[in-house]
C-alpha cells in the first residue's frame, strides 16, 4: 500500500464490520503475489440477504462493491529489488491478516444498500497495477490472472450473478488499484463469463488520472517512462480496442489515464484531485514546499488545467460518467470516512459518497450540472472543502 494510501486508513476513523481472508490457492494456480505467494482478497457477505429492496430499487444482497488496492508498482531490476528484495511486504501474502476493517466506502451507512452490500477488497501484491501476466526479473507479475480469479471466486462461491433479479458491480479501485480497475472495466462482463447476463457493471475509479506532463524534478523520469517500462514487460492485455487502435504506435498510453479514461464504454464515475498528491510529491517535490518559485507555481496550475481540461473529456466521452475533481493535495481517499464522507468539493460543498449516490441512482440529482463536481478556485490546493489535517498529513 502506498504510504498516502496507507495514510487514508490511518484517519478512516469508524470502520465497518470486518472483510474475511480468501485464500485464491485452490482457485487458480497462477494467481500469485510477485514472490510466488497465493494471492488473497477480502469478503464481507450482504447484511440484507432478504426480498427488500433499497432506495432507488437496488437490492442490497444484489449490489457488489469490488475494490482494488492501491500501492504504487515497480518498473525496473532497481525498482522492484527495492519493492520485494528486502522484507517483500508489498509483494507477498505472507503477512495477510485474517481479517480486514475498512472505512469510507466499505463503511457508507447514509444509503442502506451500499452499507449493506456484498464487500470485496482485493489485496495487492502483485506490483503491476493488477495488470499484468508475465514474469520478469525473477519475480511474478500476475494481477491479471488475481482480478479474473476473484471474480471467478465470487460467482462461483459467494453467489454474484445469481438468482432471478439483476447484480449491481461496482467495479474499482484506488491508486494503483483505481488505474487497475480503468484498464479492466470494459472486459469485466467477458471476465464474469455467463453470469455477466445477470450483472449490470459500472465503474469507480478513485485517483487513477496520471496526468502527461513532463517531470519538474530532474531526479524522477516521469510517469509516461515508468508505464512504458511496466508496458514492455507485464503482457497487459486488457488495452481496449479504440484505445489501442487510436494509439497503435504508442500503446502503453492504454495503461495510462489521461489517454485511457475518455476511450472506456462502460460508464464510470472517477475521482482526480487537481492537486493529487501522489503525482505531484513525485515529478515536483521538494518545489511544494513553501516559498515556491515562479516556475513551480506555473508547473502546479498547468497539472491543475490539464486534470479539469481532462474532466471535461471525460464528459464529452459519455455524459452518463461522472467526474469528481477537487482542488485538494490528497490523493486515494474513498477508503477513508475523511475522504468519502467529510471533505467536499465546490460549488454544492457535495461529498465523495453523495456523488457516487447520485451516480447510483440512489439519491435525487443535484441542480449543479449532472454528475459533474469541479472546485473552480485558483491556486494550490486551494478547495475550500479541503481538510486542513488531511492536507497538513500529507504534506511532503
Amino acid at each position: 500500500m502506498s504510504r498516502i494510501c496507507a495514510l487514508a486508513l490511518a484517519l478512516a476513523g469508524p470502520v465497518c464490520a470486518n472483510l474475511v481472508k480468501q485464500s485464491l490457492q485452490n482457485v487458480d494456480k497462477n494467481a500469485v503475489c510477485t514472490d510466488g505467494t497465493p494471492a488473497v482478497y477480502y469478503f464481507k457477505p450482504s447484511a440484507s440477504l432478504n426480498d427488500g429492496t433499497g432506495s432507488g430499487g437496488l437490492q442490497a444482497s444484489n449490489t457488489w462493491i469490488f475494490y482494488l488496492e492501491g500501492g504504487g508498482w515497480c518498473y525496473d531490476v532497481a525498482s522492484c529489488q527495492a519493492r520485494c528484495g528486502t522484507d517483500g511486504r508489498l509483494c507477498t501474502s505472507k503477512d495477510a491478516p485474517s481479517s480486514l476493517a475498512l472505512a469510507g466506502i466499505f463503511s457508507d451507512r447514509t444509503s442502506p444498500v451500499l452499507q449493506e452490500a456484498n464487500k470485496v477488497y482485493v489485496r495487492y501484491c502483485t506490483s503491476d497495477g493488477h495488470m499484468g501476466n508475465a514474469t520478469k526479473f525473477g519475480w511474478q507479475f500476475r494481477g491479471h490472472v488475481v482480478v479474473q480469479a476473484v471474480l471467478r471466486d465470487i460467482v462461483a462461491t459467494h453467489g454474484l450473478g445469481a438468482g432471478s433479479q439483476k447484480h449491481t458491480l461496482i467495479f474499482g479501485g484506488g491508486s494503483a488499484g483505481g488505474r487497475g480497475a480503468m484498464v479492466h472495466l470494459d472486459y469485466v462482463s467477458e471476465m464474469l463469463g455467463s453470469a455477466s447476463k445477470n450483472v449490470d457493471i459500472v465503474g469507480f475509479l478513485d485517483s487513477p488520472a496520471w496526468i502527461d506532463i513532463p517531470s519538474f524534478s530532474k531526479s524522477f523520469p516521469g510517469f509516461p517512462y515508468i508505464v512504458q517500462q511496466v508496458h514492455s514487460f507485464a503482457n497487459v492485455q486488457h488495452l481496449g480496442t479504440e484505445c489501442a487502435t487510436k494509439y497503435a504506435t504508442a500503446q502503453w498510453k492504454c495503461m495510462y489515464g489521461e489517454y485511457r479514461l475518455p476511450t472506456l464504454k462502460t460508464k464510470y464515475m472517477v475521482v482526480a484531485s487537481q492537486a493529487d498528491a501522489y503525482q505531484l510529491e513525485n515529478e515536483v517535490r521538494g518545489a511544494l514546499k513553501a516559498p515556491r518559485t515562479i516556475a513551480a507555481k506555473a508547473y502546479l496550475a498547468q497539472f491543475a488545467n490539464r486534470t479539469r481540461a481532462l474532466m471535461t473529456t471525460i464528459k464529452e466521452s459519455n455524459p452518463e460518467n461522472a467526474v469528481f475533481s477537487w482542488s485538494c493535495y490528497n490523493h486515494c481517499v474513498s477508503a477513508s470516512s475523511t475522504g468519502y464522507g467529510r471533505l467536499t468539493c465546490d460549488p454544492s460543498g457535495t461529498t465523495m459518497g453523495t456523488a457516487l449516490h447520485q451516480f447510483l441512482g440512489l439519491a435525487p440529482k443535484s441542480t449543479t450540472p449532472a454528475l459533474q463536481w469541479e472546485d473552480e478556485c485558483t491556486g494550490f490546493a486551494c478547495g475550500k472543502g479541503c481538510s486542513a489535517t488531511t492536507r497538513a498529513s500529507v504534506v511532503v
